[in-house]
C-alpha cells in the first residue's frame, strides 16, 4: 500500500487528486497479475538447465516476500532429510 504521497515540485501540471489510492491501485493490480501468473511457482532451470539437477536435490525451497529487520528468509529441505527407514517405527524405552 502506498501511503502518504506528496506532491514536492509540479512542473507537468498535476492536480490535486488522491495519488495514495491511485498508486496503490496500480500497484495492487501489478501485485495480483504476477501472484495469479506465478501460483504454481517457477522453475529456476528456466534460468539454467544445470539448475533442475540441483533444484531436484534441495526440496521445498522457500522465500518470503516479507521482509523483517532489513532480512529477507529463505529456507530448503534435502533429499538427505527424509527418514530412510521403512516399515513401522516405534520407540523403545529403556525400562
Amino acid at each position: 500500500m502506498v501511503a502518504n504521497t506528496v506532491i514536492k515540485r509540479d512542473l507537468i501540471g498535476l492536480y490535486a487528486r488522491n495519488w495514495d489510492q491511485t498508486f496503490s491501485n496500480i500497484l495492487q493490480n501489478a501485485v495480483n497479475d504476477f501472484n495469479t501468473k506465478y501460483v504454481k511457482g517457477w522453475a529456476l532451470a528456466n534460468l539454467d538447465p544445470r539448475l533442475a539437477m540441483i533444484t531436484g536435490l534441495i526440496k521445498n525451497s522457500t522465500m518470503t516476500p516479507y521482509v523483517a529487520d532489513k532480512w529477507m528468509y529463505a529456507g530448503f529441505s534435502m533429499q538427505a532429510d527424509l527418514p530412510t527407514m521403512t516399515g513401522v517405527q516405534e520407540l523403545e524405552f529403556i525400562q
